[in-house]
């Protein structure tokens, strides 16, 4: 990457591939978050002034999102640094806004990375469990949140790095449907207007090829989130979340990758940090939070092939589920989704891609477009 800091004004045009709720499987993806993944991935792909980032989510429909991201290289830092700030909207009436600052210090010994902002998102939920999930029946409800989440990390090892994450949020969740009902009384009072503040390690171990698209290594984190009552949070809960994604080059044009999640809430985690699946394409083809519960799993491959020139092709497949606690995972009722995608390279140097993806799961199909692997 050029060491001198470069200014992007990022537009998109055609949707937005964002989590619908305040959880996912990767501990807390919000359209904040969200907007930050697509402006950097983006910023590292090209050098020109304005750049249009297509997006597409089941979710939150079509949409439209801008962003100015400065990526730049300090001397001795190891790694390069991203600074900048997002807002979003969508077809769905979801609206966004986000600011945000990766950094490393040191040879990338040390790494600090924070994100704040705001979302308002108009959603449907579904309540609690796979049988709520199979009923389809929804809940129309409006989610507003506010907050950020700042994380600090040390290297212990080679390819290692362990901290510390804080997450502060505020969730106001407004019944838009008429009249309560039993679906309703699954949000209780408390949860419909609260506040969370969660701390715990954080643990990410990289020893892939590349940043953006690797073609061989290992790339595996965990967090373990703990709301703290002392510090103001509504409720004392435990969240753990865990991943792995291995890759491998099968010759020049072909490759593998896959990837494997866990996520497990405890009993007093709100509706909205529990274990959505779907979210952070585990797996692509739900409805993002259609499927919710206090623990969650998923496992998917998926086959890359260069086809020519720029363009390239994969098909991908996997199955997960959700349970009511992580010692019941042999209660899954069992989700599969498989899909074929194209992809277009739009940086060679960096390897990025622009995406589109038709999956189908369970009674369910879906379409994302976006900047960057799915994993």
């Amino acid at each position: 990457m050029p060491r001198r800091g470069r200014l992007l004004a990022l537009a998109s045009g055609a949707g937005l591939a964002l989590a619908a709720t305040a959880a996912t499987g990767q501990e807390s993806t919000t359209p904040i978050e969200d907007l930050q993944d697509q402006a950097e991935t983006s910023a590292n792909a090209t050098e020109r002034l304005v750049l249009p980032i297509p997006l597409s989510n089941p979710t939150l429909g079509t949409g439209l999102a801008l962003a100015f991201v400065k990526v730049y290289e300090p001397e001795g830092t190891g790694k390069p640094w991203t600074t900048g700030a997002g807002a979003l909207y969508t077809s769905h009436k979801d609206r966004a806004l986000a600011a945000f600052h990766n950094m490393a210090l040191d040879g990338d010994r040390l790494r600090f990375s924070g994100v704040a902002g705001y979302a308002s998102l108009p959603l449907k939920f579904y309540g609690i469990g796979s049988a709520a999930g199979d009923r389809g029946v929804a809940l129309d409800i409006q989610q507003d949140v506010i907050g950020g989440r700042i994380e600090g990390l040390v290297r212990v090892a080679a390819n290692l790095h362990a901290g510390v994450r804080v997450r502060v949020q505020g969730v106001r969740t407004r019944i838009r449907t008429d009249g309560d009902g039993p679906i309703a009384d699954l949000i209780p009072s408390i949860q419909r207007r609260s506040t969370i503040v969660a701390v715990g390690p954080s643990i990410v171990f990289d020893r892939t090829d590349a940043p953006f698209n690797p073609r061989n290594g290992v790339l595996a984190e965990a967090h373990w989130l703990v709301g703290v009552p002392l510090l103001g949070s509504d409720f004392a809960y435990s969240r753990v979340t865990a991943s792995a994604n291995v890759y491998h080059a099968l010759g020049e044009r072909t490759g593998i990758a896959a990837r494997a999640s866990i996520c497990a809430a405890g009993r007093e985690a709100p509706y909205y940090d529990l274990c959505n699946y779907g979210q952070s394409n585990d797996l692509r083809g739900y409805l993002n939070g259609q499927y919710r519960d206090r623990a969650s799993w998923a496992v998917q491959a998926e086959l890359r092939r260069k086809l020519w020139g720029r363009l390239g092709g994969v098909a991908f497949a996997g199955i997960g589920g959700i349970a009511p606690a992580i010692g019941r995972l042999g209660d899954t009722t069992l989700l599969p989704g498989a899909g074929l995608g194209l992809r277009y390279k739009i940086s060679q140097a960096y390897g990025i891609n622009a995406r589109v993806d038709a999956a189908v799961g369970k009674n369910s199909h879906a379409i994302y477009f976006s900047v960057g692997e799915a994993f």
